[in-house]
């Protein structure tokens, strides 16, 4: 609570009023509501292999590349990861000790 309070002891008097209104209409209730849903939802993305919408917080996540051009792709299940990673080895004819 001290990022609050810090934020509510710079505020102007008009500042506060239009606060307590909106504390009192409900509305900073409602839009903390709506944040903490969006962070638990999480990033909406498609998988790269089959294209379906997925959320970050509940997909299979790969990083790849090299280490100054770091890439991360999001996958829906399992099978899409492993088709991605054959088809990237296939066409970077990378070796398995290179990875």
């Amino acid at each position: 609570m001290n990022k609050l309070a810090k934020i509510i002891s710079l505020m102007t008097p008009q500042d506060l009023q239009l606060l307590q209104k909106d504390l009192d209409a409900g509305n900073l209730h409602k839009l903390i509501e709506q944040q903490l849903a969006t962070f638990q939802k999480g990033k909406e993305t498609i998988c790269p292999t089959c294209t379906q919408p997925i959320y970050t917080h509940t997909s299979l996540r790969l990083e790849f590349g090299p280490p100054g051009l770091r890439q991360v792709a999001h996958f829906d299940a399992t099978d899409c990861l492993v088709d991605f990673v054959n088809t990237r080895l296939k066409k970077a004819q990378y070796t398995i000790t290179e990875l």
